[in-house]
């Protein structure tokens, strides 16, 4: 019968961790791994970048699912991207690279192929400098592959 008070509630929060979103797994460059898989994920995505990094253009790579609605989740990602890294994860609902480049070139974003979202992210991570952002997004097939990749270089 015991409710918590507003300050409990907040300092809880404020310690919460949820893998895979927003999270980042490096400073300077930044690197930062979020799920984000349909359009309301990517806007919220969008949206705290917009916040964090206001003025800068962002990397990304991206492997999203060939059942999401691959033209707009990345019709939005390119509002805020200088350079794609368009991959295919290993999910058998993965969305082909051709699929997902078209919507690219439709935004007129500079873009390369990666055949695996761990050769994605060794081609990025090669030409990032210090103060480059790179966001991996678009599936948590996607950044699942990431994450156990960064843990066994760590």
């Amino acid at each position: 019968g015991i409710e918590p008070g507003k300050d409990i509630i907040r300092q809880g929060l404020q310690k919460a961790v949820w893998t895979g979103r927003f999270q980042y797994l490096s400073h300077k460059p930044d690197i930062i791994i979020d799920g984000a898989h349909n359009v309301q994920g990517i806007q919220t995505l969008i949206t705290n970048l917009d916040i964090l990094y206001p003025k800068q253009k962002l990397v990304f790579i991206i492997a999203i699912l060939r059942d999401k609605n691959l033209k707009g989740v990345i019709d939005l990602i390119c509002t805020k991207a200088s350079f794609i890294y368009i991959s295919r994860n290993s999910s058998t609902r993965a969305a082909e690279c051709e699929d997902q480049t078209k919507y690219v070139k439709a935004n007129r974003i500079d873009y390369d192929i990666a055949d695996t979202v761990i050769n994605a992210y060794k081609q990025a991570v090669e030409k990032l400098s210090a103060n480059d952002v790179l966001v991996i997004t678009g599936s948590l097939y996607t950044i699942s592959e990431i994450i156990a990749q960064y843990k066994s270089c760590s």
